[in-house]
């Protein structure tokens, strides 16, 4: 993406680095940190749409941002994240929402997408 669409790689990355130094200040805390960007599909035609909990192993800052349209291209996929809760805390992403937190202390998942594409663009700025 770098190459491809350098300016869109800016924006992400920028997004990133002002969530950490507002919210967390981590990034100052390592010399160097390394943006790791995928695009995911999570497609029911091919398998299991879904992501048990996890966390992103050295990912000091993760953003996931919602490409495809809830209810017209995918059924469930909701974000949540731990908390109190057991079932944790529920994030509905509508298409170009994003969220961003600290993926590899806050442990996350997504309900299982029940029907069609899911698509995210998914940033870890990596300390490794």
């Amino acid at each position: 993406m770098r190459l491809q669409q350098p300016s869109l790689y800016r924006k992400i990355s920028a997004a990133s680095k002002y969530a950490s130094d507002r919210l967390w200040g981590i990034l100052d805390e390592y010399e160097h940190s390394y943006p790791e960007m995928e695009y995911i599909v999570y497609d029911t035609s091919e398998g299991d749409g879904m992501i048990e909990k996890h966390v992103d192993n050295y990912s000091l800052v993760t953003l996931v941002c919602l490409l495809s349209t809830p209810g017209l291209d995918f059924t469930g996929g909701v974000n949540c994240f731990k908390c109190s809760r057991e079932e944790g805390y529920k994030v509905p992403l509508q298409r170009g929402d994003m969220v961003l937190f600290r993926g590899e202390k806050l442990q996350h998942w997504i309900t299982p997408v029940t029907s069609g594409r899911r698509c995210i663009l998914q940033n870890e700025l990596s300390r490794i």
